[in-house]
């Protein structure tokens, strides 16, 4: 919130019953808790109320009364979704440019001297799935080594979240595919910042007209205002647009065969991963997702294969636990963040303004 210099940091919930895109209505997006400070929350001090809330509802249930007639409510979690950096923080797990950062696998991250980054190189990643139990063992031998202000980590976890709580929530990274999510939205930039260091000037502008000059349906209103060279400034709905819709025909007429060949594996993949219609093409997705991230170094130098892309290899898993990835995207979510900060008409007490004027609303 620009006018305190106060970071807004809200935690939002959904019913998994309801399809998208109904689901990410504003009006069917509840609010959990909410944390406004001029720096980080404590994980488990923010979320400790609402777990607790949350487990008495598993335990016991609620029920509702419509037009007179009781109905008894189930209450079950299914899974977490944040970016990249807010799921190290309230998982309690090293960041994701780190060595251990996957909460999926035990691969482990390799320094790379030349390029300076963490690397993940597919041909040494240990796709050993981690269980609950292993995790939290970690955790706990990190808390209690992590003496006198200083945190150690095991195996790429820092202490004990609270999220850990629900044995069977799923730490699910925020797929920013569709809107385009933290790893795949991440992994779309470095490779748009790669094409513009290869190809030649004149092609990005022929691009920048092709986007320019499309033809879209009379309910969509995406306009390109930057060029791809300045992809960083697009909004999530012009990736979006561009990776499942009009990514692969641009990128065909004007890139060299190469890069647009390995292109079309990526959005080909993640299109049938998006809304996939079988076991059969979710398989498919992976096998062609595996491929992409195999050769990645073969059209690109060994820095590609950063975390970002790493995680690319469980997007099927993914999918298979919890649907299409349009059903685990974040942006109702994001687009609320905007909603409740229109709540706060002060500099002072805004966690109290905004829990007012969305309690009044609720209630009306």
């Amino acid at each position: 919130v620009k006018s305190s210099k106060q970071s807004l940091w809200p935690c939002f919930a959904s019913l998994v019953e309801l399809p998208p895109p109904v689901r990410d209505y504003q009006k069917n997006i509840i609010l959990m808790s909410l944390w406004t400070s001029k720096k980080k929350p404590d994980a488990n001090v923010f979320l400790e109320k609402t777990i607790a809330e949350l487990k008495h509802l598993i335990n016991r249930g609620t029920s509702i009364f419509i037009n007179g007639y009781q109905y008894q409510i189930t209450l079950q979690t299914q899974y977490f979704v944040s970016d990249l950096p807010a799921k190290a923080l309230f998982s309690k797990t090293i960041n994701f440019n780190g060595y251990s950062a996957s909460t999926e696998c035990c691969s482990k991250g390799e320094w790379s001297a030349l390029y300076s980054v963490v690397v993940y190189p597919f041909t040494r990643n240990n796709l050993t799935p981690r269980t609950h139990a292993e995790y939290l063992d970690a955790a706990k031998e990190a808390q209690k080594k992590s003496l006198h202000g200083k945190t150690v980590s095991i195996r790429g976890i820092k202490g004990l979240s609270t999220l850990l709580e629900f044995r069977s929530l799923n730490i699910l990274l925020k797929l920013r595919l569709i809107i385009c999510t933290s790893y795949v939205w991440d992994i779309f930039h470095h490779l748009i910042k790669r094409w513009c260091r290869r190809v030649d000037k004149s092609a990005l502008h022929a691009i920048d007209v092709s986007l320019d000059q499309l033809l879209l349906p009379h309910n969509l209103s995406i306009p390109f205002l930057e060029s791809i060279e300045h992809s960083e400034q697009w909004k999530a709905k012009n990736s979006r647009l561009f990776v499942l819709n009009v990514g692969v025909p641009v990128v065909t007429l004007h890139f060299p065969r190469l890069l647009a060949s390995h292109y079309i594996l990526y959005s080909l993949s993640v299109i049938m991963l998006h809304a996939p219609r079988s076991n059969d093409e979710i398989n498919l997705a992976e096998d062609i997702m595996n491929y992409y991230c195999k050769t990645s170094t073969m059209v690109h130098d060994p820095s590609v294969e950063l975390f970002s892309l790493h995680t690319h290899i469980h997007l099927a898993q993914q999918v298979r636990r919890h649907g299409g990835l349009d059903h685990t995207s974040a942006f109702g979510f994001e687009s609320c963040i905007r909603f409740i900060q229109k709540k706060a008409h002060d500099s002072k007490d805004l966690g109290s303004q905004i829990s007012y004027w969305i309690d009044l609303q609720s209630t009306a």
